[in-house]
């Protein structure tokens, strides 16, 4: 068979029959999608609020993170407004407390100064009586002098004695005062010294005090015959010193203690600044200082 009669035959191939039921069976198989129309209805049937509920809850969250943070700035300003307000007002107290203590410390000094003006003035009259006193009694010798000689030139009468004589008695007494004088400058200058130095503790050395006292002078009892008064402070080596300090570290909080003592007339003077005319006077001694065991009567 050659090649034109193969291919002849192949054209003459016969049709393949169809299945029964192909047909409908394919149409059955095939799904066609659904219409626009009907998806729109499908569409359309779910609720607006559910399709703007995502965009509308993030919309409510930024405007409460947006509400929020408003607060909390507002807030934060307040803060610091008050804050200022309070430092404002903490300077002011702090500007308060300072003029208090600025009038505080004015008025410290200024009654310090009152009382150091009062001790001065006490003692310049002090100082003036003292001056007096000691031209009385150089009027007393005088005096005493010629009552001797006129007791020695009369030839009927008998020597006189201390007791018999007046002029002696009133020496004495001029003697006595001016060494209560004398103490009374010494406690003054003691605590004009404490005083100036802050301290209630008055000195027991008389160098540590000189410019306080002054004049050494003050420091010999007029009675003290065997001393020689020492006019200067360049002069003063301790010897012409009539008068002790009988107590350690006298303080003025204690006023009966004794500050410092006449060793002939046992007047003393008083941390206070008063001084007690002896020699009737009793003391006792504790811890080291030595006090009045009983009130005196107070020296001129």
């Amino acid at each position: 068979m050659n090649e034109t009669e193969i291919e002849s035959f192949l054209r003459k191939t016969p049709r393949p029959s169809v299945p029964t039921g192909l047909k409908r069976q394919l149409l059955a198989d095939i799904r066609l999608p659904q219409s626009v129309n009907n998806v729109a209805m499908t569409v359309d049937i779910t609720p607006r609020w559910k399709r703007w509920f995502p965009a509308l809850s993030f919309a409510v969250l930024f405007l409460g993170c947006l509400i929020g943070l408003a607060i909390q700035t507002s807030q934060v300003f307040e803060l610091r407004r008050q804050n200022e307000a309070l430092m404002a007002g903490t300077t002011g107290i702090e500007q308060l407390r300072a003029e208090y203590d600025e009038v505080q410390r004015l008025r410290a000094a200024a009654q310090s100064a009152s009382q150091s003006q009062r001790e001065s003035e006490e003692l310049a009259k002090l100082r003036t009586e003292v001056e007096q006193l000691r031209a009385r009694s150089g009027e007393l010798n005088r005096l005493r002098a010629e009552n001797q000689r006129l007791q020695a030139a009369n030839a009927a009468g008998g020597a006189a004695t201390p007791e018999d004589d007046p002029f002696a008695a009133m020496k004495s007494k001029a003697e006595s005062t001016a060494c209560i004088n004398n103490l009374k400058q010494i406690g003054l200058a003691a605590r004009i010294w404490s005083n100036s130095h802050n301290t209630d503790i008055l000195p027991t050395d008389w160098l540590t005090m000189k410019n306080e006292l002054s004049t050494p002078k003050i420091l010999t009892c007029p009675s003290d015959t065997g001393k020689t008064r020492a006019v200067s402070w360049e002069q003063f080596d301790g010897s012409s010193v009539s008068y002790e300090f009988p107590s350690v570290e006298p303080s003025e909080r204690e006023p009966n203690t004794v500050f410092t003592r006449c060793l002939i007339h046992g007047s003393v003077a008083l941390t206070d600044g008063s001084a007690q005319m002896g020699p009737n006077l009793n003391f006792q001694s504790v811890d080291g200082r030595v006090t009045l065991a009983r009130p005196a009567r107070t020296g001129k």
